[in-house]
């Protein structure tokens, strides 16, 4: 009876083990700084082309990027400027990237 238990015990250490080493977000890598950035300039562009933010953002200024942690999650902000906006509010731009490349979202706030 107790080498059943052995077995089945070290069954189930064995498939945690090996459940950890199949999921996908352990076998990515991180991003840093500059790929962040330049996923961001890429979701700009697209944003460009899909008209949900005006061609001026094509010409916009890289301010800085910084990972934020946002509960759990760990993100990406890639914040730019828009010198050819006269609305303070929606002057910067906050471009949200997860640690792995992801797009996640972009808005006027940086929330």
């Amino acid at each position: 009876m107790i080498q059943k238990l052995i077995v089945i015990f070290t069954l189930f250490v064995m498939n945690q083990s090996v459940g950890a080493h199949v999921n996908p977000e352990y076998a990515r890598k991180k991003i840093g700084s500059n790929k962040a950035l330049k996923i961001a300039t890429l979701e700009i562009k697209r944003l460009v082309r899909e008209q949900r933010i005006g061609t001026s953002w094509l010409r916009a200024t890289h301010l800085k990027s910084g990972v934020k942690e946002f509960g759990a999650e760990k993100e990406w902000v890639v914040t730019f400027q828009n010198k050819n906006i006269e609305d303070k509010k929606k002057k910067k731009l906050y471009v949200f990237i997860n640690i792995f490349g992801d797009f996640v979202a972009a808005n006027f706030t940086g929330r």
